[in-house]
């Protein structure tokens, strides 16, 4: 029952997932999303359902742990799920000198015959930056050749700085894609604690569900409901957070203008965050306690 009083169903109940489908999605329908405590429980959930932790002998023959290509810099628990789940993990490198874009040649090479999984994060956290559509085509087809599964953190999607560069949801336009978000970053609704993983494929759906029984298998229905009312005013809370994003942005650029003997940065086009670096003359652990004297806090990454 979706009663306040009682346990919501596992995957979260119908009308909330319905919302989601309806306002993030455009292929998937209420029941190819499952609702989550969360984006980090998604993200946790889909790596532990999809990768196998140990090698195995079945019937005489061994089956390897899995394989899970990553990007590196990222947000840490998009680089740290497939480990936490306990598969063989390839790095691939993003650069500044590359816009911090991806390389396709460098996603090919990283990719094995049995890779099971590529994680994306698109818009990228921390710089801010989106890839092309071309690009992230290119990305659907090289996982294709592999039969692998794409993974992708959607949590910035609908801030881009500009809704023509906005990407489909992956989950809507690959067989094998798996969508994950949350309310949090785009409607700042953090304190509702509440997520989604989207997915066509019905087999790995009920994986992510068997995963989930093991951890928050009932959303809280509180929730949920402020969920609903979010994605209800879904446009006005996109446009009053595009509108802080956008005043703020303008606010840092100008200082690193002005400031340009000492940071530099790749100007970016989505999210709320971006990567600064700092060209001295402090060490870094002289401008943390600068920045500490001055009442500003740094968060080592």
């Amino acid at each position: 029952s979706s009663s306040g009083s009682r346990y919501t169903p596992n995957g979260g109940s119908r009308d909330c997932r319905a919302a989601v489908a309806d306002s993030i999605f455009s292929a998937c329908q209420a029941d190819d999303v499952l609702i989550t405590a969360g984006g980090q429980v998604a993200l946790q959930t889909v790596a532990f359902a999809l990768l196998e932790a140990t090698s195995s002998f079945v019937r005489g023959y061994e089956t390897p742990r899995s394989h899970a290509v990553v990007f590196t810099p990222s947000y840490q628990s998009c680089q740290e799920a497939p480990l936490h789940a306990g598969a063989a993990v390839r790095k691939v490198r993003l650069t500044r000198a590359n816009g911090w874009d991806i390389d396709l040649t460098d996603l090919e090479i990283a990719c094995r015959a049995d890779t099971k999984l590529i994680l994306i994060n698109q818009p990228w956290n921390p710089a801010g930056t989106l890839v092309s559509r071309e690009k992230l085509e290119g990305i659907v087809e090289i996982a294709r050749r592999h039969n692998a599964w794409i993974l992708a953190d959607e949590i910035y999607r609908f801030l881009e700085h500009d809704a023509a560069t906005r990407l489909p949801a992956i989950a809507d336009i690959y067989e094998r894609g798996v969508s994950i978000g949350a309310l949090s970053k785009p409607f700042g609704a953090g304190g509702a604690s509440l997520g989604w993983i989207a997915c066509r494929d019905a087999e790995a759906r009920q994986a992510f569900k068997d995963a989930m029984y093991f951890g928050t298998a009932c959303p809280a229905r509180a929730s949920e409901l402020q969920a609903l009312m979010v994605l209800r005013a879904r446009d006005v809370l996109l446009e009053r957070n595009l509108g802080i994003i956008r005043r703020n942005l303008e606010i840092v650029e100008r200082f690193l203008g002005e400031n340009s003997d000492l940071f530099s940065y790749v100007k970016p086009t989505a999210g709320c965050v971006l990567w600064v670096e700092f060209k001295g003359p402090l060490t870094s652990t002289e401008l943390g306690a600068a920045l500490a004297e001055a009442g500003i806090s740094m968060k080592p990454s």
